[in-house]
């Protein structure tokens, strides 16, 4: 599967996911960004607001979306303030 096709159904994985943690924010970072054509796996952040609705974004994965190249990470607005790891990955937001 291309980059571009993982990257667009994560974006469609984001937006069913929102239905359940609506505030969550999607951002991409690393290769994929970096080297689209060469990149092994797609690394996403997820910015939500407690780990109860990281917890319920894991859960609620789609099949499809849990068999893709993708690194999954969720962090809470505190412990990304906390990190800055927008900021210092270069993070694009992808949805909203």
């Amino acid at each position: 599967m291309k980059t571009s096709e993982v990257i667009t159904a994560i974006r469609l994985e984001a937006e069913n996911r929102a239905q359940d943690v609506p505030n969550a924010t999607w951002y991409l970072f690393g290769s994929a960004l970096t080297d689209h054509q060469g990149a092994k796996d797609v690394d996403v952040v997820v910015i939500v607001s407690s780990e109860q609705q990281g917890r319920k974004i894991r859960e609620n994965l789609s099949v499809e979306c849990r068999l893709l190249p993708v690194h999954l990470l969720i962090l809470t607005e505190d412990e990304e303030r906390e990190l800055d790891f927008i900021k210092a990955q270069h993070c694009v937001q992808l949805y909203p």
